[in-house]
């Protein structure tokens, strides 16, 4: 499960990674996040899943999926496929200079598999062999990076039509809320209460939510405590487990228990 419904290191300055899954890196039980960064995932071989501003797909073997700067979005397996391989690669706007079309243009949020696959797996192999992974990528020049960036995006363009950018107030609504919760999850919050701040009908806010997240206010709004309360556990292993709950926001030992067995792993 993620930490974070907000991925704050995808948005400090120069970010930028070229990541490779493969079997056993495979799960699938990460919180719906968002940055402001560009992430793209090319399935090689195998199946893996996508949820882009709440639309599942499975992809496979030369499917690509596109996720947007601030769209929410999540991804994995729900079950090990032997021989998976996926490239992710995620962009920050610091590298994406120069790609003008972007500005105006986006494209799908799911590619289908197209015979150009061949050599947007070629560029991804190449690439990771050079400044693959985190510790590689860091050190990385600035400029091969961008030239990836450059590339992969014009090689994307050419794979399948841009379209304009509209505004998906979706989008919007769902960011605005993730990240209240993200600062207060620990105060006492419910639907009711968040769709009169923010100005919204209860059951536009409910079905906002349960659409873009792929999962209700309830549920979301527990698993990102119980990710707080794992990171409070690390920091402080000897305080009382459900201590650290109450300081997350949870209430009721019950609950707390209830939450904890469903959504760790």
């Amino acid at each position: 499960m993620a930490n974070t419904f907000y991925e704050k290191a995808a948005d400090a300055g120069s970010y930028f990674r070229l990541m490779r899954y493969m079997d056993s890196d495979m799960s699938y039980r990460l919180m719906p996040h968002y940055h402001s960064s560009l992430e793209i995932f090319i399935v090689v071989r195998g199946e893996y899943y996508v949820y882009v501003n709440g639309e599942r797909r499975k992809l496979t073997a030369g499917d690509i999926a596109f996720v947007d700067g601030f769209t929410p979005h999540t991804s994995g397996s729900t079950e090990l496929v032997e021989g998976t391989l996926v490239y992710v690669a995620i962009v920050s706007p610091d590298y994406l200079r120069g790609v003008d079309w972007l500005e105006k243009q986006t494209l799908p949020p799911f590619i289908p598999s197209h015979g150009g696959i061949e050599d947007i797996t070629k560029l991804c192999e190449l690439s990771y062999r050079i400044f693959g992974g985190d510790d590689r990528c860091s050190g990385a020049d600035e400029e091969m990076k961008r030239g990836f960036a450059s590339l992969l995006l014009g090689a994307l363009r050419s794979y399948c039509r841009p379209t304009a950018r509209e505004r998906d107030r979706s989008a919007e609504v769902t960011v605005e809320i993730m990240k209240y919760i993200g600062e207060h999850y620990a105060e006492d919050i419910n639907l009711s209460t968040l769709a009169e701040r923010f100005g919204y009908e209860k059951t536009y806010l409910s079905r906002v939510l349960n659409k873009t997240l792929n999962m209700n206010f309830r549920e979301y709004l527990n698993r990102v405590r119980i990710s707080a309360v794992k990171r409070l556990r690390a920091a402080e292993p000897h305080t009382s487990l459900y201590r650290l709950a109450e300081e997350c926001g949870f209430k009721s030992e019950n609950t707390f228990y209830r939450a904890y067995k469903r959504y760790i792993q």
